[in-house]
């Protein structure tokens, strides 16, 4: 139920997400944008549409992440896990797969986030396990071993 709403929301309304952590500027807006579907298993038939895209992927049980939205112009990529739970595993494997497919290159310049979107009430206490297959995104600028430290988590901001 949480997934659809933040899909719901990125196709209607945008987001706004209350980021964890010591910031200048806690709150975030994400825009809305269009929704599509792809297989992380696969390449992407054509090229990445102009501008602001979210893909999600096609699978239900799709491991890593929820979405992967991607900023064409701004040359940005980020990856969404949507979760009720007080903690999440973080495969990285996955994340890399989806860059492969989606024809995202490495060393290219792409600006590389990963967001776990949780609720308000577990926004302090949320935890991200140990990352698996530590050192995949290293050719996207991630340094091995410092993975968890770079994961960001959010919490999504409702108006009903």
């Amino acid at each position: 139920l949480f997934e659809m709403l933040f899909f719901e929301e990125v196709k209607t309304k945008g987001l706004s997400l209350t980021l964890r952590g010591e910031r200048k500027e806690p709150l975030e807006r994400w825009e809305v944008c269009l929704i599509d579907s792809f297989n992380p298993r696969s390449p992407l038939l054509n090229s990445l549409p102009e501008g602001r895209t979210c893909f999600r992927p096609e699978g239900i049980f799709q491991g890593g992440f929820d979405a992967v939205i991607v900023d064409t112009e701004a040359r940005k990529v980020e990856f969404v896990q949507v979760t009720t739970a007080k903690k999440h595993s973080f495969k990285l494997k996955y994340f890399l797969q989806a860059l492969r497919a989606l024809g995202i290159p490495a060393g290219a310049g792409w600006n590389l986030r990963v967001i776990f979107v949780t609720l308000q009430t577990h926004l302090k206490q949320f935890q991200i396990e140990p990352a698996e297959n530590s050192g995949a995104l290293e050719t996207y600028g991630w340094k091995k071993g410092k993975e968890r430290k770079k994961a960001e988590v959010a919490a999504l901001d409702v108006t009903v």
